[in-house]
């Protein structure tokens, strides 16, 4: 993974603990990981769940009591050695961190992820701005597509620009056709 301007490469066992452990055997079946220990737990990860819906996009929330064991950036390292994910964000407390493969440039996951803390007050927005922001800063064809889930909206929108491009390309075949006719 990239971040602040290197490459990300799985941490030594040593920053391995309690929580990042626990954190990587959820994260084996499912792309979102939030501590019990953080407050509204549940209904967080439920939230977390219907709205990341891009399977190579890792989020793992912590409490505040994961710092003991290391930084964020030190678990976004730890956690980058999982297969699957080109990116992780980590929240420990109201303290974001986020290393990509796919983001460029170097560090850019990060840059956003520090931008969505400052602008959003909860940890929930601050967390979904940044999957917003590392999707809408992946390149096209890297593998990593979906991001937030904005249900119908999303849907209906794109089927208004399929329908218009549609219509545009229809309209283009048969004006030719009505010219040759009246001549």
């Amino acid at each position: 993974l990239l971040t602040a301007g290197r490459m990300l490469q799985p941490s030594a066992p040593a920053v391995s603990g309690v929580y990042v452990d626990e954190a990587e055997e959820v994260l084996a079946q499912s792309n979102v990981y939030v501590s019990n220990e953080v407050q509204g737990a549940d209904a967080l990860r439920q939230t977390l769940e219907q709205q990341v819906t891009d399977e190579s996009i890792a989020v793992a929330v912590f409490s505040d009591n994961a710092s003991l064991e290391a930084t964020g950036m030190e678990i976004v390292s730890e956690l980058a050695g999982l297969p699957g994910y080109q990116t992780i964000i980590v929240a420990v407390g109201d303290d974001l961190s986020a290393g990509s493969r796919v983001v460029e440039p170097r560090g850019e996951a990060l840059r956003i992820a520090n931008e969505a803390e400052k602008s959003a007050d909860s940890l929930e927005g601050k967390i979904l701005q940044t999957v917003e922001g590392v999707v809408a800063a992946t390149p096209a064809g890297s593998g990593q597509g979906g991001g937030v889930d904005g249900g119908l909206v999303v849907g209906g929108a794109l089927g208004l620009v399929v329908l218009v491009a549609a219509g545009g390309g229809l309209g283009a075949v048969l004006r030719p056709r009505r010219r040759r006719g009246a001549a």
